[in-house]
C-alpha cells in the first residue's frame, strides 16, 4: 500500500549502501550514484535534504564525502521516509491514490485500507537502518 517517491526510494538505497559501507570512510556521492544506479545531481539534491535532517555529515574538499551521522544507524526507515517524502496522508485513498471519496458512501474495504496503511506504519517504526546490513 505505499507509494514511495523516486526521491524516497533513491534516499533508501542510498542510506543502505552508507550502512553496508560502514562508519569508516567518507564515500563521495558519485561513487554512491554508480554503485546504487541513481543520476548523480538527483542524489547530490536529495543528501542535501538529508544533511539538513542531520541523518549524513558532509565533508568538503579532497578527502570529502557523505557518512552517516552519529545515531543515525537507529533511525527508523519510516522517520527516513518522513524526511523524503513528508508525513502520509491518511485521507488518500490507498487503492485509487485520490484524496478523499468523492462517493455518497465510502467504498467498502476504505476502513480496511487504513487498518493496513496504519499497520505498516507501525512495522516500519520498527526497522532500523542498521538492518540494512542484515544477512537474509
Amino acid at each position: 500500500m505505499l507509494n514511495l517517491s523516486k526521491t524516497c526510494k533513491y534516499g533508501l538505497k542510498a542510506l543502505a549502501y552508507l550502512v553496508r559501507n560502514g562508519d569508516a570512510e567518507l564515500v563521495r556521492i558519485p561513487v554512491i550514484a554508480e554503485a546504487e544506479k541513481v543520476p548523480t545531481n538527483y542524489l547530490r539534491k536529495i543528501f542535501d535534504r538529508l544533511i539538513k535532517a542531520r541523518v549524513v555529515i558532509s565533508t568538503v574538499g579532497p578527502g570529502g564525502g557523505v557518512q552517516l551521522a552519529p545515531g543515525a544507524r537507529r533511525m527508523s526507515i519510516a522517520d527516513i521516509i518522513e524526511i523524503l517524502d513528508g508525513k502520509p496522508d491518511a485521507n488518500v485513498c490507498h487503492i485509487f491514490g485520490t484524496a478523499g471519496c468523492k462517493h455518497d458512501r465510502a467504498c467498502p474495504i476504505e476502513t480496511e485500507c487504513r487498518k493496513l496503511n496504519r499497520e505498516i506504519w507501525k512495522k516500519l517504526r520498527t526497522f532500523r537502518l542498521e538492518g540494512f546490513t542484515a544477512k537474509k
